[in-house]
């Protein structure tokens, strides 16, 4: 982290410079779209760049021995949550989706993933879920 070079603290905040032009659609959106709660561009700027870096992150983490781990990380929340009637029903679910996928890949695999979670739970519970599985998979990996 950068040192305020007035008193050598370390600064909390830094700036990012945008183009002129997406700083006025990110006002724009803003302006238009209250409804989903942002109080400013700082605000909206946070939020996406914590998001791509939350997307990159899980792309890292998606190679095929990490896609099989995650799967079965997964699977054990699932079962902690649900119960083994919970699990039995994501198995089935993944089987189907995975079934109609051709050439799936590691990606593939977590997105049908994703997708079987929060259609089961809801999106809040897939992004939690998703959360601790990708943190469980970075840490094993350090």
């Amino acid at each position: 982290m950068a040192k305020d070079e007035n008193n050598g603290r370390e600064k909390k905040w830094t700036a990012v410079r945008l183009p002129r032009e997406l700083k006025e659609e990110i006002d724009n959106l803003i302006e238009t779209h209250p409804r989903l709660g942002y109080s400013g561009p700082s605000d909206f700027v946070r939020d996406a760049v914590r998001r791509r870096l939350e997307e990159l992150k899980e792309r890292d983490m998606q190679t095929e021995n990490g896609a099989e781990a995650a799967v079965q990380h997964t699977r054990e929340i699932v079962r902690d949550i649900m119960g083994p009637e919970g699990l039995e029903v994501f198995d089935r679910k993944m089987e189907e989706v995975t079934a109609r996928m051709k050439n799936s890949g590691s990606e593939d695999i977590m997105v049908a993933m994703r997708g079987v979670l929060r259609e089961m739970m809801g999106a809040a519970a897939e992004r939690s879920i998703s959360k601790r599985v990708y943190k469980r998979e970075v840490e094993k990996d350090e």
